[in-house]
């Protein structure tokens, strides 16, 4: 420091504003990962009970993803988001042993609401985890790299999986590509399976096919819920951002319920921002 006056203040160095500057970026990039372990992609909401996540990697709010699809609200990077089939439910392991604090300090300081199953480490974004879309479940790399010997079993439900079916969540750009090259053979592979459905359909008899347009007149006559432009996919997205809903409107009736998610019996209840309590 450079002396100043006799007032007791100092000018600091040059040296030491860069290593400020440096430490200000860490704490800001530390703060990043948690967000996107801990808060929806889309809505940027904190991540609590209905959670899912694409093929990507990327979690979401259920109810904010169905909302934005419903409303054709999506931005660019979201565009493979189409119908159900584009995400899966997610199940993060609480973790007993959360404590609330005041101030978190770095990433491996920074205890989280979730952890590994299998090596409890937590999800504060200084590790990595994938999700198995057959079943949703959510592991560490080291945990599912502990139990790769053998058959592919998840460790919570003991559902069988492949390789294929391990999605690398918030991915770096190389995970990335690998995860956009395989979604795209899923989507060519649901395709062909369309199409061989439709080619081994066996062929309607002139009697069945009579049958079929008195059947379709009649839905026509009747029909009052959906219009002739509502598609099937719609409906179901509908209906799933239906039951969202009820689920979103039941956690704000009761709050206190909502809360005890991510408290561990202390009677200071606070306020849940990106994994941080503030009471």
């Amino acid at each position: 420091h450079r002396s100043m006056g006799n007032d007791g203040g100092s000018i600091p160095t040059r040296s030491e504003l860069v290593k400020l500057k440096k430490k200000e970026s860490k704490v800001d990039s530390t703060e990043q990962d948690r967000a996107k372990w801990l808060t929806c992609s889309l809505s940027k909401e904190n991540l609590t009970g209905n959670v899912v996540a694409d093929h990507l990697g990327n979690l979401f709010d259920k109810y904010a993803l169905l909302k934005a699809i419903t409303e054709k609200s999506l931005p660019e990077r979201l565009s493979h988001i189409r119908t159900l089939k584009d995400f899966f439910d997610v199940h993060f392991t609480p973790n007993v042993d959360y404590v609330v604090k005041e101030k978190e300090v770095g990433v491996e300081g920074f205890s989280s609401p979730f952890e590994c199953p299998i090596t409890h480490v937590p999800v504060n974004g200084g590790h990595k985890f994938s999700a198995i879309t057959t079943c949703g479940h959510v592991i560490s790399a080291k945990g599912l790299a502990a139990t790769a010997s053998g058959d592919k079993v998840c460790y919570v439900c003991q559902k069988e999986y492949k390789a294929s079916d391990i999605v690398v969540l918030n991915p770096n750009a190389e995970e990335l590509s690998l995860l956009k090259e395989r979604n795209q053979e899923r989507k060519e592979a649901q395709k062909r399976d369309r199409k061989e459905k439709r080619k081994n359909r066996p062929t309607d008899t002139a009697e069945a096919k009579e049958a079929k347009k008195r059947k379709v007149a009649e839905k026509q006559q009747n029909r009052t819920i959906a219009d002739k432009t509502t598609s099937s996919s719609s409906i179901s997205v509908k209906l799933a951002m239906q039951e969202a809903n009820k689920q979103h409107d039941k956690k704000k009736d009761s709050s206190e319920a909502y809360r005890s998610i991510f408290s561990t019996g202390n009677s200071n209840q606070g306020v849940y921002t990106t994994g941080i309590y503030r009471v």
